[in-house]
């Protein structure tokens, strides 16, 4: 390593102080714990011999000095022995230093609720196990055991003095998908909390690959094994995590970070096939289009008429028409339905089609281009779970103009806010195209050779996707990553091509209050 290694060093010294901080009790301790750390790359500076390395080398360097450190330290940390007296025990008749204290304090809040409970009554409050046990409804022999429980979970937690694996101080994010043609898939598992909870995440991606003990997850993560317990249990009941003897192992395919930058580099030219397919009839057909007759919304230009073609033929492309007969093996059912879950690494979704109708036949269709999460994508919605929303949308695009009830009128100012109705005068309408059936079906016929064409080529991306996702796969997956690889056509042939014409200008960047991709079809 050279002179440009020491720059290195010198700019990942914040990184190195926060991964300290994260793992002492006082500023004092981290300060010194970077010091160390700092010393010893310098020292070893010499040693690398590649410079694309350097960070991977630098995170083992200081996992090292951190295990040293933590022996050092092990002689001076608080002991608790396994004795419940009756009488309730302050800790700071327990411990002789701050620092102490703290350290128990940051393991006491990763204990179950019920547990977390009777030890803060008992060490923190005083409290005899006779008055716990009547306050908590529980006897005093279980007081007693959810101490003695206790004590086990944070000896562990203070004494882990192990080599931590990457993921203890570069945790890695992914998303929970799903797909079912049909059912309520999120009366089994619900992606909006799993986003939320990162520590699941990372129990899937330390055992994909392989196969792992609690104990060896526990070196991975940094975490001490009783406080995955919860997690394990969580992952294994929603069967995306499977337990097999002792170990564990991930039981849905992962879409990695690699395979993804494999399949984006490996797919490009058709990606830009599809953008120019797309913007070549968006430049010769837009007024053949316009012929149709249909209510186009408050557009003014045809800024967002393209956008809405553009949704059309991508929809009817790639999600409709490789929809109908779709060449895949579900892996999961819930309440005997088939359903697909998968994992991606990131935080990023692909672009989400959503439809919503009433009992006539009538539908509103969306579709989200930009990857958000989970939860954004349906605060996006609008109209998710809101059917007398959907209901009054339809109404309007129908005719309505009046006899509006007190809760609709409400709902109707909300819209106008969101940018999905405006009102001249006594006139409210959608700002959002309306198709008849037959304006509909024009729609489709116009925009069919297109469709064709890029409905092939998604083919050909597929299959890519194919090859790439089992070469990525742990053997145990590779005959599902053949069938669910076919759910990365969204992404490669919708989200991709949509970047590419809103680089070249094809589209034009839009505004929250506009909605591109939304349109309603009347039956």
């Amino acid at each position: 390593m050279g002179e440009d290694s020491s720059t290195r060093i010198a700019t990942a010294a914040k990184s190195i102080y926060t991964y300290c901080r994260n793992r002492t009790s006082t500023k004092e301790e981290a300060e010194d714990l970077s010091h160390d750390i700092l010393l010893e790359l310098l020292k070893s500076q010499g040693s690398l011999r590649n410079e694309k390395a350097f960070y991977g080398f630098m995170w083992a360097v200081a996992g090292n000095v951190y295990k040293n450190w933590c022996k050092k330290r092990k002689n001076v940390m608080c002991e608790l022995d396994d004795k419940i007296p009756d009488n309730g025990i302050l800790f700071t008749e327990m411990l002789e230093k701050e620092s102490d204290i703290r350290r128990l304090q940051r393991e006491l809040k990763l204990l179950p609720e019920q547990y977390r409970k009777v030890v803060v009554m008992y060490y923190f409050d005083g409290m005899k196990v006779a008055a716990i046990a009547k306050q908590t409804n529980i006897t005093e022999s279980m007081v007693k055991f959810l101490l003695f429980k206790s004590r086990k979970i944070l000896k562990e937690g203070i004494y882990m003095e192990r080599t931590f694996g990457e993921q203890s101080f570069n945790p890695a994010r992914m998303t929970l998908g799903f797909f079912a043609p049909k059912g309520n898939w999120s009366t089994w598992v619900d992606p909006t909390y799993f986003e939320r909870n990162i520590l699941a995440q990372n129990i899937l991606m330390a055992c994909y690959n392989s196969s792992c003990t609690a104990e060896e997850i526990s070196l991975q993560l940094g975490i001490a094994v009783p406080y995955l317990a919860k997690d394990l249990q969580e992952l294994c009941d929603t069967a995306v995590l499977a337990k097999k003897n002792n170990s564990y192992e991930t039981d849905i395919v992962i879409f990695t970070k690699e395979f993804n930058k494999e399949l984006l580099s490996k797919t490009a030219s058709h990606q830009k096939e599809i953008a120019d397919i797309v913007t070549n009839f968006l430049d010769e057909k837009l007024s053949k289009f316009k012929k149709i007759g249909f209510f186009t919304g408050d557009m003014g230009d045809d800024s967002l008429l393209r956008w809405r073609i553009t949704h059309l033929i991508l929809e009817q492309a790639v999600i409709n028409e490789l929809d109908k007969n779709p060449n895949i093996q579900f892996t999961k059912e819930h309440n005997g339905n088939p359903i697909f879950l998968f994992g991606s690494e990131g935080v990023e979704y692909s672009c989400l089609a959503i439809g919503y109708g009433n009992e006539q036949g009538d539908k509103m269709q969306f579709l989200e281009f930009s990857p958000k999460t989970f939860l954004e994508i349906f605060s996006w919605g609008h109209f998710h779970n809101r059917d007398k929303r959907v209901k009054l949308m339809l109404e309007i695009a129908k005719g309505k103009m009046d006899e509006f009830d007190e809760g609709e009128k409400i709902e109707i100012t909300e819209l106008i806010k969101l940018g999905f109705l405006k009102k001249d005068s006594d006139t409210i309408n959608l700002c959002i195209p309306i198709y008849t059936a037959e304006e509909y079906a024009q729609a489709l016929t116009i925009t069919a050779e297109a469709r064709s064409k890029i409905s092939e080529i998604t083919d050909k991306m597929i299959e890519i996707a194919k090859d790439i996702l089992i070469q990525h796969s742990p053997a145990a997956k590779k005959n599902e990553a053949e069938s669910i690889a076919w759910l990365k056509k969204r992404e490669i042939s919708m989200d991709r091509p949509v970047e590419i014409m809103l680089g070249s200008g094809a589209l034009r960047r839009t505004l929250e209050s506009e909605h591109p991709a939304a349109y309603v079809v009347l039956k």
